[in-house]
């Protein structure tokens, strides 16, 4: 059930827990550039990427109860649809305006299909971030403004955002592109697919 903002209704349990767990226990954190940053790095620290129930074939229900169960209560990892959608139902629950998105990862192509799912995200100061907890080995480790060639480090890796025509482009260290773009969900077709 969705309140009229978008936001959850009410807050299921798993997901009181999962807040709670990712690094906004305590008092109510405000939906700022400080929390998001801690809650991004909380959850990618913590959750690891993995995508074996799709491909064995077994499907990944996407709705937020299955989401809370296997990431939260059985501690399991998923892929980046399962882990943004459930990153984006905790931050809206923080009080955060989050837009989802599907993304292509270029990989030196330009025209692959958009089957990778991310987040922008509103932070109370008036800022939109780029909010990515679902990549992986290579991915964000904290979230990075929407600034023309803003920029994040941590150790020796390197990412950065910037425009290349209409699409925003997301460049690691390795110089692979994520550009961010909106699209209509396929999640069925990604999760069955052979």
């Amino acid at each position: 059930m969705l309140a009229d903002a978008g936001r959850p209704a009410t807050a299921p349990r798993h997901l009181r827990a999962r807040i709670a767990r990712r690094a906004a226990a305590g008092p109510r954190r405000a939906p700022s550039a400080e929390t998001l940053r801690a809650v991004h790095r909380a959850h990618v620290t913590a959750i690891p990427f993995e995508n074996l129930d799709v491909v064995l074939g077994r499907g990944a229900p996407i709705d937020l109860e299955s989401l809370q169960d296997k990431l939260v209560g059985r501690r399991r990892g998923g892929y980046c649809h399962e882990h943004n959608l459930l990153f984006a139902a905790a931050l809206e629950r923080l009080g955060f305006r989050v837009t989802r998105h599907l993304a292509r990862i270029r990989l030196g192509r330009l025209h692959l299909p958009r089957t990778h799912a991310t987040l922008t995200v509103e932070t109370e100061e008036g800022g939109r971030w780029l909010a990515d907890v679902g990549f992986g080995g290579e991915g964000l480790v904290e979230p990075l403004p929407f600034p023309d060639g803003a920029a994040a480090r941590l150790g020796g890796w390197e990412w950065r955002l910037g425009r290349d025509g209409d699409f925003w482009v997301l460049r690691d260290h390795l110089g692979i592109e994520l550009p961010e773009r909106d699209a209509a969900a396929l999640l069925p077709r990604l999760t069955t697919a052979p």
